[in-house]
Formats: structure tokens, C-alpha cells, sequence
């Protein structure tokens, strides 16, 4: 972390890269044909991604609707859906002798919208890195809260 960066920037950077290597992952194992792996993973990333995908939610999308617009914010959010719906598909869904190519190719165009978003939602933490400290630590906080909370992506209301 440099001197200038947040705590917060660090934090939510850390999470966002490893959400992004988690859907790299699953997205190849796909690729592969290799369906276990990728239920394995995406029941991995599930549990892991859940605390920054709220805190995106709750905190982060709020402040990029009130500052660039609804559409970008109402964006966002659906593209989480979409990537939501794909994981519970691949941890609850159908048994793997069930799973077709047209169910594998349904999921990983789902995942790979959810790379593309995590690719362009890198490009809104200069927001958090924006905001005055007063807020950053209340979000901080918040983010930290979540992450003890340690809720599925796919338990979320969002989903």
C-alpha cells in the first residue's frame, strides 16, 4: 500500500482482485469441460465474494448513482445479478451428469459478464478514494463488519 492509498482502497482492491482471479478460474475450468472444478470453485468464490459484493451494494453503488447516475448504478447492480444466478446455478444446480453444453455455455457467459464488470468496477475506486476520511472509515468499517459476517454471495437479497 503506498503512503497516500486508504485503507480502505487496499482493502477493497484486495477483495476485488481475488474475486477476479476466483472468476478467472472458474470461467477456465469451464473451458476445460471440467464441471466439478468449476462447482468447487464457484462454491469457493460464493463464500468469499459475498462481504464485497454487499458492501458494493449497500455503500459503493448508492454514491456512484448519486454522483455518475441511475443507469450506471441500475447497470452494476444487474450484472451482479446475472453473475449471482450463474454461481447458484453451478453450486445448487442441476447434478453434474445433467449438465449440458448449452447449460455450460449459458453459465460461462454469465461468469464472463461478471468479468467484464469486475474489470470496468476497478475503474470506480477512485471514488472510495475520494470520498473525505470521515466516510471512508465509516465504510471501512462497514466492509470489515461484512466480512466477519461472512453471508454467500448468493444468500444476499440482492441476488
Amino acid at each position: 500500500m503506498s503512503a497516500q492509498e486508504p485503507e480502505l482502497v487496499r482493502l477493497f482492491l484486495e477483495d476485488h482482485q481475488a474475486m477476479t482471479r476466483a472468476l478467472v478460474e472458474v470461467i477456465a475450468r469451464i473451458e476445460d469441460h471440467d464441471m466439478a472444478g468449476a462447482q468447487r470453485l464457484a462454491d469457493e468464490l460464493d463464500r468469499s465474494a459475498g462481504a464485497h459484493i454487499e458492501f458494493e451494494e449497500q455503500v459503493l453503488y448508492p454514491e456512484i448513482g448519486r454522483c455518475r447516475g441511475d443507469r450506471l448504478e441500475e447497470k452494476l447492480r444487474s450484472e451482479h445479478r446475472i453473475v449471482c444466478h450463474a454461481l447458484n446455478s453451478l453450486v445448487r444446480g442441476r447434478p453434474l451428469q445433467l449438465v449440458d453444453a448449452v447449460f455450460q455455455q449459458e453459465i460461462l457467459q454469465s461468469l464472463k459478464t461478471g468479468l467484464k464488470h469486475a474489470e470496468g468496477c476497478g475503474t470506480l475506486i477512485s471514488h472510495l478514494a475520494a470520498w473525505p476520511a470521515a466516510q471512508q472509515e465509516r465504510a471501512q468499517q462497514r466492509l470489515l463488519d461484512l466480512r466477519a459476517r461472512g453471508k454467500r454471495w448468493t444468500e444476499l437479497e440482492y441476488c
